[in-house]
């Protein structure tokens, strides 16, 4: 149980809407020891504080769920029309281990790294040119905006209607799976992109002190691509099974991720098929919760908010995949799936099937 202190710098109507509350104080009546340390978080007087009580495993845990707490409020607050808005400070205090700890909603790592890569990040066009020249990517990544730090029913009905924008057409409603067929598509992209992105992690992981380091990490020297390092990865794999490893905390997940890559090149279009139903069926897990999001109006229980920590990086995987092909080949988000459904039907097949680091092309 962790004792939590949340300080307020200002509030609208706070007799009215705080003082009432039973778990908030007014700065003047809180225990001296507390309001030392919440006067040192800001150089402007305190209103109060809001102090909530939480279970959890451990204090960080305990600060995300009061900072959904928070969340909440504010969500509430902007419905009031006043000019004046809740201000919190950004560290709450935790009294049970006598410590500061940021307040913000947890990154939930849903990242799309095209944008940065290639320069597209802050590349927006005036709003009277922006409607006719803007792409359905754009409104994609504006609906999957709250992912990161939106609250649980924003980010996953956000989320699933930017990947049922871009994964489906006007004859999938005529099908069988529907709209969930997005969830195939998405985890089929999300499967061949998994590939090279482990090899890549890998390739930074070599020590040149044992073994072939040396050898091997003069070749990924003179890479001049992510691409051309992990193919060196996966070429060494092929012919030895086993590459040499930095000994470090990292070793026992690198070792894992090397017994990964190694099944994976004995039967690549068996390991691509598993990996990709196990995404398909957190995909469609989330798509369940968003409808009882939206068609259930109900934003509670505990499977949210495990839904979206599991599918969070797999949506953000699945953006940055289709922003790099729009980019950088030119090529629309159902053409990739296509691209990406042939690469796993034939990368056991190595008289024409791709290289493994090529499911989705070279670049």
């Amino acid at each position: 149980m962790f004792s939590i202190w949340v300080r307020v710098n200002d509030l609208p109507e706070i007799v009215r809407l705080a003082d009432p509350l039973p778990h908030f104080t007014r700065h003047a009546s809180l225990p001296g020891p507390i309001a030392d340390k919440l006067r040192s978080l800001d150089s402007i007087p305190a209103l109060g504080a809001f102090n909530y009580t939480v279970e959890a495993r451990d204090a960080e845990r305990a600060v995300e769920l009061v900072s959904e707490v928070i969340e909440r409020m504010r969500a509430r607050a902007r419905f009031a029309h006043s000019n004046r808005h809740i201000v919190f400070s950004s560290e709450v205090y935790v009294e049970t281990e006598d410590r500061f700890i940021e307040l913000r909603v947890p990154d939930r790592n849903a990242a799309i790294m095209s944008l940065v890569t290639e320069g597209q990040l802050l590349d927006v066009i005036p709003a009277k040119t922006y409607a006719a020249e803007r792409h359905a990517i754009d409104d994609a990544l504006e609906l999957a905006a709250p992912l990161n730090s939106g609250g649980l029913a924003p980010a996953i009905s956000g989320a699933w209607a930017a990947l049922e924008a871009l994964l489906t057409d006007s004859q999938d409603s005529d099908k069988k799976e529907g709209k969930v067929g997005a969830a195939t598509h998405a985890a089929r992209l999300v499967a061949c992109s998994w590939p090279r992105a482990e090899l890549t992690a890998l390739s930074y992981r070599i020590d040149p002190e044992r073994g072939t380091g040396r050898e091997l990490s003069a070749r990924l020297d003179v890479a001049e691509t992510n691409r051309d390092r992990s193919q060196i990865i996966a070429d060494q794999l092929r012919n030895t099974g086993q590459i040499p490893l930095l000994r470090t905390w990292r070793l026992p997940s690198d070792a894992a991720a090397v017994t990964r890559m190694n099944r994976l090149l004995a039967n690549p279009t068996g390991m691509l098929t598993q990996v990709s139903d196990y995404v398909e069926g957190s995909l469609r897990r989330m798509y369940r919760c968003r409808n009882v999001i939206v068609h259930g109006g109900s934003t509670r229980g505990d499977v949210l908010d495990s839904t979206l920590r599991v599918v969070a990086p797999l949506v953000g995987a699945t953006l940055d995949r289709i922003t790099h092909a729009h980019i950088v080949l030119g090529i629309e988000p159902l053409e990739l799936a296509t691209r990406a459904d042939a690469a796993v039907a034939l990368a056991s097949d190595h008289s024409m099937g791709p290289h493994i680091v090529d499911l989705l092309g070279r670049r």
